[in-house]
C-alpha cells in the first residue's frame, strides 16, 4: 500500500511538461485544478490558437487525480471515465485523434517505469479499468469514411478518449448509431450517456446539436443538486455525465458558468500575448461581379489580390503560404483553375465536393505545407483556394489570405488561420466584397443579412480602407459596437438554426431499438437543425462495372460486381441532386455548383429538384448511366425521365468509369482525363487500352475498403489495370480468370513468380496506396501479404469478369479481447461474400461462354433460400423498399405467441399471424404479442400488390 505513487493537482505542471515539452499556460492550469475538485465549467470561451484541445489532457489527469483521492481520502469519483471530444469537422477530429493517440502511447511507455513523471497518471488510470493487461488509456476516433473500431464499448470502466463528428455521438445519443447494429444501439447510448465527458468544440457552429445535448442533459436530471430529487428518472442516476461548450460566444455568459481568459493570463504567458494581440491589416477592396457571371469575375479579382501578396512589395515582403477562402463551391472551382494553369502543383483545391478518401490525403499534403510551425522550407508562394470548410479549427497558418466577404463571426473564423502563432510580422490579408452581395434581391442563402451589414461595419471602422482583425483589436471594436447598441452585433452574425424540441414521448419512441418502432423521429434533425440544405446523392466510380447496357443481364452483373466489394462512405462524393440530374440528362451548362460548404443552408423551391424542371432541352448522352445500389438489388439510373423518377435524396448511385463527370460534379485531386466520347451510331465506342489504364485510376475502391473496413482486398479484373506493370504484377492470376474450372490454390496463386520484380518486404501494417499513375508495388506488396495468411483467414470470391481475394483484419487489439457484441459489420468475409454473390451457373449464358465454364464446383453451389413466406404470415402493404445485410434463420427459431400470458415461446406456430415489414438492413417480425428480428438469404420486396422471396 506504501507503494502507491501519490497524484496532488499540482502535478499537472510537471505532467503537461513531460508530454509537450513545455509548461502549460496559466489557464490550462487553472482549469486543470477546476477539474480535479470535480467543478467543471459549463462554457469554455477562449480564442483561437488557445490550445483548446489541452481539455483533453486535463480531463485525462483529472480523472488519475480522483481515482488516487479516493484511495487517499475515500472520496466519491465524479470525474468521468468517457471524454468524448466532438466537433463538427472532420479534420479537426482526427488532428485531436492524433494528439490523443500520442498521450496513450506515452502513458503505456510509462506504465512500467516508476522514474517517469507520467507514472503516477498511468499507475491510477490502470487501476480503474480493473484489469492488469489494460493500457492505461485508450483513444478511438469516430467519423465517416474510416474504419469504425467499436472496441471503445468493451468495457465499462476503460478510461478512453473518444473523438467524432457529432453525427457519430448525437446519433449513439439518441439511440440510432450510424453503422451501429439494432442489437448494439442500446449499449452504445448507455456509454455515450453515462460515466462520460462531452467536450463540444467549435459549439457556435453546432447550435442545433447543443440544444439537443442540453434536452438530453435536462431528461438524465444532470445538473442536479446533490439533495435534489430526480425530475425524469424513476431513480437518481449517479453516474457522472457533463456536457461542455468550447466556444467564443457563449449562450449563457451569466456567473461561473464561463471560463475565460484574464488578464493575468496574458501577463505570464507572453506566448499567449503574442497570437492574441499581433496585428493582422486586412485592406478591403470591392469587386464589380454581379448577375450571372458573379462567380467567374469574383475569382478573377480573388486571384489577382492573391498574386499581389505574393509578389510583395519594397515596403513589404511577399508571402509564400496564400489561402483563398469563398463562399460558394463554383467560385473556389474557377479561382483554382486560374491559378492551376500558372501556377501548377502549388495550388491545391480543397471543397466539400470531395471524397473522403480524397479528402484525407489531401488534408495530409496540407499540414505537411501549411500547418503550424511547419518544417517545410518554401521558397516559391503556395496557394490553396477552400469553401467554409477551411475557416473552423483546422491547425493551419497562413501569412496571406484573400476572403470572399462574408457574416463576421465567419470572417473571424478563416482569419484565425492567418499569422495563427503571431510569428510573421508580414502576414496581411484581403477582403473583396462583390457588387452584387452588397443590395442582392433576396437574402443570402447562407449568410442572409448579415453580410452586407459586416461589410457596411468593416468599413466605418476601417482606416484608409484598412482595418486591424487581430484578437484584442477585434474584441476591443465589438465591445466598443455593443456598447453603442446591444443588438448591433448581433445583426453581424450569420443566422442560426433551432433544433426541433425533443420530447419525452420523443425519447420514449427512440429507446426502441429491436424492434425499432414503426413511426419513429428523424435523427438528423436534432443534430443540425430542421428542413435545411439541398438534397444530395451519394456517387461512386467503378472501372469494373460492366458497360453492357442492355438487359436484365447487365443489371444482375452489376449487382454480383458489387456485392463482392460493396460501395462505402470514403469512395462517395456528395452531389446536390439538381446538379447530378441536369448532368447526367447531358445539361452540362446546368450542372455547376452555386451551393456552399455549410451544413443548413438554406435551400430553393422545390420545384428546383424535379427531374426535367428546367425548360433546356439536351440531346439524350447514353453513356452516362450507371446503377442505384439498393444492398442486394440495383436499378438502372440514366437521362430517361423514368429512371430519373426513383432518384431519392441520398441514394447511393455507381458510375462506371467511362461515364465520367468527376470534373463537373465534384474535384478529384490529380484525377484522370475525363473520357473521351466518340459517337458510333446510337451508341459511343468503347474506350482503348491507354484510356482504360487511365480511366482505372479513378476507382479507387480498394484503397477505400481497406479503410473503412480494416481488411485487405485484391480485385482481379482487366479493367482496374492502371498500366500494364500492374498486369505483370498479378502475374499467375489471369488463368484464373478466365478458366472457371481452375483449382483455387491460394498460396501457390497468390506467392509471387521468381521472376517477378524484387518487390518491397511485405508488413503486417499495410497502409491504403495513394491514387497514383500505377499501383503496381502496391498490388504486389498486398499480395504477397495475403499469400502469408492462413488459408481460413483468406476468401476468394469470383465475379463477372473477375475474382476478389479478401484478408482478414489488418489491425489487431492485443491488449484485451473485443467485444462480444459486435456489430454485423464485422462480420467474417466468408459469412457475408458467400450470401451475396451468386455462382457462376447464374451468370448470364453470354458470360458463361465467355469464361469457359462448364461445371459448377461444390464451393460455388447456389445457396438455398426460402421459396414462400412461412404460415400464417403477411405482408403490410407499405412502401416498396430492400433491406440489406441479411442473415438465414432456422424456421426452428421463429417466436411464436402465447395469447394467455402475452409472452413469446420458440418450438411453436404463432397463433396470431405475424406482420413483416420491410426496412434498410431489417425485417421486423411483429406479432400481437411478442416481438424479434427475422433475416433471409435473399431481397425481400414489399409492395401493395406482391411480394417477393
Amino acid at each position: 500500500m506504501t507503494d502507491c505513487p501519490t497524484l496532488q493537482h499540482e502535478s499537472f505542471l510537471a505532467f503537461f511538461e513531460a508530454i509537450h515539452g513545455r509548461a502549460p499556460f496559466r489557464w490550462q492550469a487553472r482549469l486543470a485544478e477546476q477539474a480535479c475538485h470535480g467543478d467543471w465549467p459549463r462554457y469554455i470561451k477562449l480564442p483561437t490558437a488557445s490550445g483548446k484541445t489541452s481539455c483533453l489532457d486535463i480531463a485525462v489527469f483529472a480523472l488519475a487525480h480522483q481515482a488516487w483521492r479516493r484511495y487517499a481520502s475515500g472520496a466519491a469519483i465524479d470525474a468521468p471515465r468517457r471524454i468524448y471530444f466532438v466537433v463538427d469537422r472532420r479534420i479537426i477530429v482526427n488532428e485531436a485523434f492524433h494528439r490523443a493517440r500520442a498521450l496513450k502511447r506515452q502513458l503505456k511507455e510509462a506504465a512500467d517505469n516508476p522514474n517517469s513523471p507520467l507514472f503516477p497518471v498511468a499507475y491510477w488510470l490502470r487501476s480503474l479499468a480493473d484489469n492488469d493487461h489494460a493500457p492505461p488509456l485508450d483513444c478511438f476516433e469516430l467519423r465517416g469514411g474510416i474504419y469504425r473500431d467499436d472496441a471503445w464499448v468493451r468495457s465499462l470502466l476503460q478510461p478512453t478518449i473518444v473523438t467524432s463528428t457529432v453525427d457519430q455521438i448525437g446519433s449513439r445519443l439518441l439511440f440510432r448509431g450510424y453503422g451501429v447494429s439494432d442489437r448494439n444501439l442500446p449499449i452504445h447510448a448507455a456509454l455515450t450517456a453515462n460515466d462520460s465527458l462531452i467536450l463540444l468544440d467549435e459549439a457556435h457552429c453546432s447550435k442545433p446539436f447543443s440544444q439537443t445535448m442540453e434536452a438530453i442533459a435536462r431528461y438524465r436530471d444532470a445538473y442536479m443538486g446533490p439533495n435534489e430529487a430526480p425530475r425524469w428518472a424513476a431513480q437518481p442516476i449517479r453516474t457522472p455525465f457533463r456536457f461542455i461548450e468550447m466556444t467564443a460566444t457563449p449562450r449563457d455568459a451569466s456567473g461561473n458558468a464561463v471560463f475565460q481568459l484574464e488578464e493575468a493570463d496574458y501577463e505570464v504567458d507572453k506566448a499567449l500575448d503574442e497570437r492574441h494581440g499581433c496585428a493582422k491589416p486586412i485592406r478591403l477592396e470591392r469587386s464589380n461581379a454581379k448577375g450571372g457571371k458573379q462567380n467567374a469575375q469574383l475569382a478573377k479579382d480573388l486571384v489577382a489580390q492573391a498574386e499581389s501578396l505574393a509578389e510583395g512589395s519594397d515596403a513589404q515582403a511577399p508571402c509564400l503560404r496564400i489561402a483563398i477562402v469563398v463562399n460558394r463551391v463554383e467560385c473556389a472551382r474557377r479561382a483554382f483553375e486560374l491559378l492551376k494553369n500558372k501556377y501548377g502543383d502549388r495550388v491545391e483545391l480543397m471543397i466539400g465536393r470531395m471524397r473522403p478518401f480524397d479528402r484525407d490525403r489531401l488534408t495530409e499534403t496540407l499540414q505537411a505545407r501549411f500547418q503550424c510551425e511547419s518544417q517545410e522550407q518554401l521558397t516559391e508562394p503556395h496557394f490553396v483556394v477552400a469553401t467554409q470548410c477551411l475557416e473552423v479549427g483546422a491547425d493551419f497558418d497562413f501569412d496571406g489570405m484573400v476572403c470572399q466577404c462574408a457574416s463576421l463571426d465567419a470572417l473571424r473564423q478563416r482569419f484565425g488561420r492567418l499569422n495563427r502563432l503571431g510569428k510573421l510580422p508580414h502576414a496581411r490579408g484581403v477582403i473583396v466584397m462583390a457588387e452584387g452581395d452588397l443590395a442582392p434581391r433576396k437574402p443570402d442563402p447562407i449568410y442572409g443579412e448579415s453580410l452586407p451589414a459586416t461589410w457596411q461595419w468593416l468599413e466605418r471602422h476601417a482606416t484608409d480602407k484598412v482595418i486591424d482583425v487581430g484578437i484584442r483589436s477585434l474584441d476591443a471594436r465589438l465591445a466598443e459596437t455593443r456598447s453603442n447598441d446591444a443588438d448591433a452585433v448581433a445583426k453581424l452574425i450569420a443566422p442560426s438554426l433551432d433544433a426541433p424540441v425533443l420530447m419525452p414521448a420523443h425519447l420514449d419512441l427512440l429507446c426502441q431499438t429491436a424492434p425499432r418502432p414503426a413511426v419513429e423521429p428523424e435523427v438528423a434533425p436534432y443534430l443540425h437543425g430542421p428542413n435545411r440544405g439541398v438534397p444530395e446523392v451519394r456517387i461512386c466510380w467503378r472501372a469494373d462495372l460492366p458497360e453492357d447496357c442492355d438487359g436484365e443481364d447487365w443489371l444482375d452483373e452489376c449487382r454480383q460486381t458489387l456485392a463482392i466489394c460493396p460501395p462505402c462512405s470514403a469512395e462517395c462524393l456528395s452531389v446536390p441532386l439538381p446538379q447530378f440530374k441536369a448532368w447526367i440528362q447531358g445539361k452540362d451548362g446546368e450542372a455547376s455548383d452555386d451551393s456552399g460548404d455549410v451544413v443548413g443552408e438554406a435551400t430553393t423551391d422545390d420545384s428546383d429538384f424535379e427531374a426535367g424542371s428546367s425548360k433546356s432541352k439536351a440531346k439524350p448522352v447514353t453513356h452516362r448511366r450507371g446503377v442505384i445500389w439498393e444492398g442486394r438489388e440495383c436499378r438502372a439510373v440514366s437521362g430517361a425521365d423514368d429512371e430519373l423518377e426513383s432518384l431519392y435524396p441520398n441514394t447511393v448511385v455507381i458510375l462506371p468509369a467511362t461515364a465520367g463527370g468527376w470534373t463537373q460534379l465534384g474535384y478529384v485531386p490529380n484525377a484522370p482525363k475525363e473520357p473521351a466520347v466518340r459517337p458510333n451510331g446510337d451508341k459511343y465506342a468503347p474506350p482503348t487500352a491507354e484510356e482504360r489504364h487511365n480511366l482505372a485510376r479513378i476507382d479507387v475502391a480498394s484503397e477505400a475498403f481497406t479503410q473503412t473496413r480494416d481488411r485487405l482486398i485484391l480485385r482481379v479484373h482487366e479493367n482496374l489495370m492502371t498500366a500494364p506493370a500492374d498486369r505483370q504484377s498479378l502475374a499467375g492470376l489471369w488463368d484464373f480468370v478466365s478458366n472457371l474450372n481452375l483449382a483455387w490454390h491460394y498460396r501457390e496463386l497468390l506467392t509471387p513468380e521468381e521472376d517477378n520484380p524484387a518487390s518491397a518486404e511485405p508488413t503486417e501494417d499495410v497502409t491504403t496506396p495513394d491514387l497514383s499513375p500505377s499501383r503496381s508495388e502496391e498490388l504486389r506488396r498486398v499480395r504477397e501479404t495475403l499469400a502469408k495468411k492462413r488459408a481460413k483467414q483468406v476468401t476468394m470470391v469470383r465475379y463477372p469478369g473477375g475474382f476478389v481475394v479478401i484478408g482478414p483484419r489488418i489491425s489487431s487489439r492485443p491488449e484485451l479481447p473485443r467485444p462480444s457484441f459486435d456489430d454485423d459489420f464485422d462480420e467474417p468475409a466468408s459469412k457475408s461474400l458467400s450470401s451475396v454473390v451468386a455462382s457462376p451457373s447464374t451468370w448470364p449464358t453470354s458470360r458463361r461462354k465467355r469464361s469457359g465454364w462448364s461445371k459448377m464446383s461444390a464451393s460455388n453451389r447456389p445457396l438455398q433460400t426460402l421459396s414462400s413466406p412461412p404460415p400464417g404470415v403477411t405482408i403490410s402493404a407499405r412502401p416498396t423498399r430492400v433491406f440489406r445485410r441479411c442473415s438465414l434463420v432456422h424456421r426452428s427459431t421463429w417466436p411464436t405467441c402465447s395469447p394467455n400470458s402475452g409472452q413469446s415461446r420458440h418450438g411453436e406456430r404463432p397463433q396470431q399471424p405475424p406482420v413483416f415489414w420491410a426496412a434498410p438492413r431489417r425485417i421486423v417480425f411483429r406479432p400481437a404479442f411478442a416481438t424479434k428480428c427475422f433475416r433471409s438469404t435473399s431481397p425481400v420486396t414489399c409492395g401493395t400488390t406482391s411480394t417477393t422471396w
